[in-house]
């Protein structure tokens, strides 16, 4: 069984089709519940948000630079990358304090 997930750009909702499984699906699902059951009482709440958030910035960064999924090309400039510095830093710091 597939399931049809529809990105859009530009208004057009079949402009890209990208059809999910169901194993993909419950596997992302199962993955989070995991880490939301195992990690998040070991870092606490706050710490495992941070991680989360800091660890999806670079997706779109190389998505970008690459231009996959049918993105633009925009390179990825030293301003942008000095840009994820800090929140990296402040991710450590917070995991550490």
């Amino acid at each position: 069984m597939s399931v049809p997930f529809f990105t859009s750009r530009c208004c057009s909702l079949i402009s890209l089709a990208v059809v999910v499984t169901l194993r993909d699906y419950l596997a992302g699902v199962s993955g989070a519940i995991c880490a939301d059951v195992v990690i998040a009482p070991v870092t606490g709440a706050f710490v495992f948000s941070v991680s989360i958030v800091t660890g999806q910035l670079p997706g779109p960064m190389l998505a970008e630079h690459f231009g996959a999924s049918g993105f633009a090309v925009r390179e990825a400039s030293p301003a942008c990358i000095a840009g994820l510095l800090p929140v990296f830093l402040g991710a450590i710091l917070m995991g550490r304090g």
